[in-house]
């Protein structure tokens, strides 16, 4: 996948603990900002001398903005429940349900565009003007169900295996925004207008086994890796837009205009979508420390098969609602290897020096559309490197870290001669920054 800078964050999944406890925070704030977050962790019993236990969580945030409309609220259940059958393994069902709804981002701040160009002027004061007022609509919900199960075979040998599902919806409705500022009429060019609506599904299967082992005397500590992940996953997705005769005109300044046409006139077709796509992903991890462990080195590659099949719909004119685009069936496999070698090098007993070099991927025909050829994988480079130091007794702890990362192939849209918009690969881009992060008490 894409490279990420220096890798400071760390996500982790709160699981079930042995000791039962209740936790609820409430937090309010500015901007009508309030947060609930509850947590209850039981200790249900045994079973057949095997040990259960379960945490519920639930949160809800809502929150406003100073852009006149704008709103967030979101909503969070889980459940996870450990089953402990031994001192060497356990079974981990988790389920997640998650909504966030909210008003799409403006544009920022407009910039003036006079006589069919660009001008370079911005208009500051206008960043906070809401361009879809109270009928635009962005709305995402997605579930989740994992079952992980995890065996120390024996004091070398690690297994774990976890099978995982989801299902995500999202809706768009009227989320165009524009930067176009006319100066002339005191308006913004308002966007496209549409009703979008988008699926996801995918299920998957990954497998690990982890070798923890000696050489040399017990003098170089090796951990081995091997990964196996396969996945399917299915998108549709279906956007709808009112005839360019009804669309709602350019937005006034002055005496903004936010009706839009009704759900029913939203019938032209402009894009649909049905694809599928499946991966069978291997990865191999080799690391060694040295020295007591204040030399560490490591060096892994993954490489990846994904089928697709694209099933793109008809699309049709919002001018004569005619057919404008006919549908287009495809199928094909694409391939990719990424290799990473890194060092982490503790120089006293607390500054450690690390830098870490990894090649990448990302696919363009995984978020492939009608009209789009099939283009090349948008290969990276990503290079980081720092220095992590804990002092005065681990009271000052603190990473500083800096990072360069490079992409080729990035996906454009031109004009060929014919005047249509096509879809390419052209150019590069870099990207160069320093990272700090760090706490004291």
């Amino acid at each position: 996948g894409q490279t990420s800078p220096a890798g400071m964050v760390n996500m982790i999944t709160k699981k079930p603990r042995a000791e039962p406890y209740q936790r609820l925070s409430v937090t309010g704030g500015s901007n009508d900002l309030w947060r609930a977050e509850l947590n209850v962790d039981s200790n249900l019993g045994s079973v057949g001398g095997v040990q259960f236990y379960n945490l519920a969580s639930a949160a809800a945030t809502n929150r406003g903005y100073d852009v006149p409309y704008a709103y967030l609220k979101q909503r969070l259940f889980s459940d996870a429940v450990m089953a402990k059958i031994d001192d060497r393994s356990s079974l981990l069902f988790e389920f997640e349900w998650s909504k966030r709804s909210s008003t799409p981002n403006t544009a920022g701040v407009p910039f003036v565009y006079s006589k069919k160009k660009y001008t370079g002027e911005i208009v500051p004061e206008l960043g906070r003007l809401s361009q879809g007022g109270p009928n635009a609509t962005k709305n995402r919900e997605m579930s989740t169900a994992t079952l992980t199960y995890e065996n120390r075979i024996s004091d070398v040998w690690t297994a774990r295996a976890s099978t995982y599902g989801y299902h995500r919806h999202a809706f768009n409705f009227n989320s165009g925004s524009s930067s176009k500022y006319d100066p002339s009429s005191n308006t913004i060019g308002r966007a496209k207008s549409y009703w979008d609506v988008l699926n996801e599904d995918s299920a998957a299967l990954q497998a690990d086994l982890l070798a923890h082992y000696w050489t040399g005397n017990h003098t170089l500590e090796h951990k081995t890796l091997l990964t196996l992940d396969l996945s399917d996953n299915w998108r549709y997705r279906i956007q709808r837009q009112p005839k360019a005769s009804i669309a709602p005109d350019d937005l006034d300044v002055a005496n903004p205009d936010y009706s839009v046409p009704a759900f029913g006139d939203y019938n032209i077709v402009s894009r649909q979508d049905k694809v599928r796509w499946d991966i069978q992903g291997l990865f191999l991890r080799q690391q060694t420390a040295f020295w007591q462990g204040r030399l560490i080195g490591f060096a892994g590659v993954r490489f990846d098969r994904v089928t697709y099949d694209m099933n793109f719909g008809d699309q049709y004119s919002t001018k004569t609602g005619k057919l404008e685009s006919p549908g287009l069936i495809d199928h094909f496999t694409d391939t990719a290897a990424s290799p990473s070698i890194g060092l982490n090098f503790k120089a006293t007993p607390h500054i450690a020096l690390y830098g870490h070099f990894r090649p990448s991927f990302s696919p363009n025909a995984q978020v492939a559309k009608l009209g789009d050829g099939r283009l090349p994988n948008e290969p990276g480079r990503g290079w980081d490197f720092g220095i992590k130091s804990s002092l005065f007794d681990n009271r000052l702890i603190f990473t500083l870290g800096g990072y360069i990362i490079r992409r080729d192939g990035v996906k454009a849209s031109i004009k060929d001669d014919d005047g249509n918009t096509i879809s390419v690969v052209a150019g590069s881009k870099e990207a160069k920054g320093i990272e700090f992060d760090g706490s004291w008490w």
